[in-house]
């Protein structure tokens, strides 16, 4: 008798946890009784809520926005940057005109107008090239008239960077990674 009770309990021990297992498995997005999610990861270190082009997007210890691709600012809503601070990482001179200043991005239709900040006497000796690689620090602001005034921009340079992302980069620091010019 004692062993047919013992086979008994097996037996069912046996086929409590097959059907366990084979819940489990089957369902293993679940949430278990207790109201915890065994799928996601543990709560001292939450998943980060990350924008499109996650990849691209950090913030330095200046608490300025990193990103290795300007068209972040003009491909989405420009106006939604202006007054951020944002460092562009190794990006490419795009075009320069004689202050100075100039154009990164992809193309003439795709790209973000970059002034110097002429309160910095550092960036006054820098010279900027097409093809020039650099890494550009500073504030995004609206592309307008008085901007062009307070500036070393050219009113047509602005008005370009007014009809086209509607804001420029006014850089407070621009450190040049490789250069298309040999003097």
């Amino acid at each position: 008798m004692k062993l047919k009770i013992f086979g008994l309990f097996l037996l069912v021990a046996g086929l409590v946890f097959a059907t366990a297992a084979v819940a489990q498995d089957s369902n293993n997005n679940a949430t278990p009784a207790n109201g915890q999610d065994n799928t996601s990861t543990p709560q001292s270190n939450p998943p980060q809520q990350m924008p499109d082009n996650a990849a691209q997007e950090t913030q330095d210890s200046t608490g300025a926005v990193v990103l290795i691709d300007p068209g972040k600012i003009y491909n989405e809503d420009p106006t939604s940057w202006v007054g951020k601070r944002v460092t562009l990482q190794n990006v490419i001179v795009e075009d320069a005109d004689k202050a100075d200043n100039f154009w990164v991005g992809s193309d003439k239709h795709h790209r973000l107008f970059v002034v110097k900040n002429k309160s910095n006497p550092n960036l006054a000796p820098k010279e900027f090239h097409k093809g020039d690689i650099v890494t550009i620090t500073g504030v995004i602001h609206p592309a307008g008239d008085v901007e062009a005034q307070e500036t070393d921009a050219s009113s047509g340079k602005m008005g370009k960077a007014r009809h086209g992302a509607g804001v420029f980069l006014l850089a407070d620091d621009v450190h040049i990674a490789s250069s298309t010019q040999h003097k």
